[in-house]
């Protein structure tokens, strides 16, 4: 075999390991905010309003933000696998077509 070969080899086996790693990132996903309640069953209200409210408010915005991150994070990755992937089909052709080539 020559050295060339080995080259591709060694590439074609770096693109697989690259597109094992981002399939299986694609499958991870970050956690939603969970809001903890305040100990007590009354309530505070400051200017008539709850003054729990802008943490809630704030949590269902993060939270929307989360979905949206994973969502896109899910897609980023699943197309990084696909292209490394190729990568490596790609490599083991010009590796048998070396090796093909003597």
């Amino acid at each position: 075999m020559r050295t060339i070969s080995i080259l591709w080899l060694i590439f074609a086996l770096l693109f697989l390991s690259l597109a094992i790693f981002h399939f299986r990132q694609a499958r991870k996903h970050m956690p939603y905010f969970q809001l903890t309640k305040r100990p007590g069953a009354g309530t505070v209200r400051v200017c008539s309003m709850d003054i729990d409210q802008p943490i809630i408010d704030l949590s269902n915005d993060l939270n929307s933000y989360i979905a949206e991150f994973n969502r896109s994070n899910k897609i980023i990755n699943i197309i990084q696998g696909i292209g490394y992937l190729s990568a490596f089909f790609t490599a083991l052709l010009s590796m048998y077509l070396t090796i093909a080539d003597k």
